[in-house]
């Protein structure tokens, strides 16, 4: 599956309150007296392509009446049917946008995606809601809804992301790589990164797309003993002063995993090639899938002359490789879970190979795409 380089939602970051100042809430709020916010007129219908992707929809409201003195925490929501998504959180003013490009896809997107499962290339009426709380332990009130005749369109589920720069990109933004909050708790990350012969080189991570943040730049302890060359795991510091990761990794290609939460940087996958091989070739030698580093998935074109078997390994060696639990029928997707051979239809094909996720690890042959 492709993996898209945007974020599934844009969050703010709301204050926290003392707990004085609970007290004060708590001895002051009365909810009979409430007065929920309004959220205003919104367009009658929208229709999102993928042209107009860049648009974005605003969202104003009257601001909430908790009848106390103190921060209200807002969020917009979205239902559609019996379902109900939140699509922004952790508001503090009265007005956003959002960009058509992330509506699109928290809608049109399964439940089981993280979507709302508005359905794609049909008008549908989306209701929108603004609802506001001044703390968890207190009630949460929604505006009445606005509803907008929605048309979404077909999307792919996309992932928050945190950024790998180094001497592989150039350190240059736009040229990063990333790894990414499959499970979307925005701690634990995950990604294959390939370094272009570059990894001792040094790299670091970091929170922001564009620029540096102090506060979500991560690298070694400068001031602590070096990490030992392939490490399994490491301990990053969070600081403008944090030092390169350098000379700690020599492969071409790592799959990381970082924990947001602990700063540990951990790998339990590295090699210097993916190759296929299987009945396509003989069982001879591996034809060395290339890398993508945009989508950060292998790929290779192949000719299947009759229906066969084939599987991937690293680094033209059996000591580690991938197949499937069940090759006895002929498939062009699945997942690598077992060590059979995996079962491809006759045909030309480009085959995509994706290990970014460690839970869920997938193969592709897309006969559309073959010598392109």
């Amino acid at each position: 599956m492709k993996i898209l380089k945007y974020m599934t939602m844009l969050a703010a970051v709301a204050g926290a309150a003392s707990a004085c100042q609970e007290l004060d809430k708590a001895m002051t709020y009365s909810p009979e007296e409430v007065v929920a916010p309004v959220l205003h007129e919104l367009p009658t219908s929208v229709v999102i392509t993928s042209e107009n992707m860049g648009e974005s929809m605003t969202f104003t409201w009257d601001a909430a009446d908790f009848g106390v003195s103190t921060q209200v925490n807002y969020s917009i929501e979205a239902s559609y049917g019996s379902d109900t998504l939140v699509i922004l959180t952790g508001l503090s003013g009265t007005s956003t946008a959002q960009t058509y490009e992330v509506l699109n896809s928290l809608l049109v997107l399964p439940a089981e995606d993280g979507g709302l499962g508005v359905p794609a290339d049909t008008p549908s009426d989306v209701n929108f809601f603004v609802s506001a709380t001044i703390g968890d332990t207190f009630g949460t009130y929604w505006s009445e809804p606005v509803a907008v005749n929605m048309t979404v369109t077909e999307a792919e589920r996309t992932y928050p992301m945190v950024y790998v720069i180094g001497d592989f990109c150039g350190w240059a933004d736009g040229q990063t790589q990333e790894l990414f909050s499959f499970s979307g708790d925005e701690v634990t990350y995950s990604g294959v990164i390939g370094f272009n012969g570059m990894a001792s080189n040094g790299f670091k991570i970091k929170g922001t797309e564009t620029g540096w943040s102090d506060d979500c730049n991560w690298g070694l302890d400068g001031s602590a003993a070096a990490p030992e060359p392939e490490a399994a795991s490491i301990q990053l510091i969070t600081s403008g002063g944090s030092a390169n990761i350098a000379n700690v990794y020599s492969h071409e290609f790592y799959r990381f995993t970082f924990d947001r939460s602990s700063l540990v940087l951990t790998t339990d996958l590295s090699f210097d090639q993916i190759g296929a091989i299987g009945d396509f070739n003989g069982w001879g030698e591996d034809l060395v899938l290339n890398f993508d580093t945009g989508t950060q998935r292998f790929w290779a074109d192949i000719e299947f002359p009759a229906e066969g078997g084939f599987k991937i390994r690293k680094d033209a060696d059996w000591a580690v490789s991938w197949g499937a639990a069940d090759g006895s029928v002929a498939a062009t997707e699945g997942v690598f879970d077992g060590g059979n051979n995996i079962t491809a239809p006759a045909g030309n094909y480009r085959l995509y190979v994706n290990f970014n996720d460690p839970a869920n690890m997938t193969w592709e042959l897309v006969a559309e795409d073959y010598g392109l």
